[in-house]
């Protein structure tokens, strides 16, 4: 059975949702999309995501393959939170 998702994005990874609002569409919006386009679902999510950890990685003279600490991805967060034009919304 597939899982509901609400519109306040509570059941979705933070970084999706930041995926979501730098596409001008919800969370369950992108997600509808990437079923639709059936390019094996999240496709598209992975590819932003990992050009974005590229770009951050770049910016912050990180190799590749480096091994990142808690505090990278806390600086990564708030970087791509930065980087759209909507806040990303994180739920404890």
């Amino acid at each position: 059975m597939e899982q509901q998702h609400t519109e306040t994005a509570k059941e979705f990874n933070p970084r999706f949702v930041a995926f979501a609002q730098a596409r001008g569409q919800t969370p369950d919006e992108a997600l509808a999309a990437a079923k639709a386009r059936r390019t094996g679902g999240m496709m598209d999510f992975i590819l932003w995501i990992n050009a974005k950890w590229c770009e951050w990685r770049r910016l912050n003279k990180r190799e590749r393959f480096s091994r990142l600490s808690p505090d990278d991805h806390a600086a990564f967060d708030a970087w791509l939170n930065a980087s759209i034009t909507q806040p990303m919304q994180v739920f404890a």
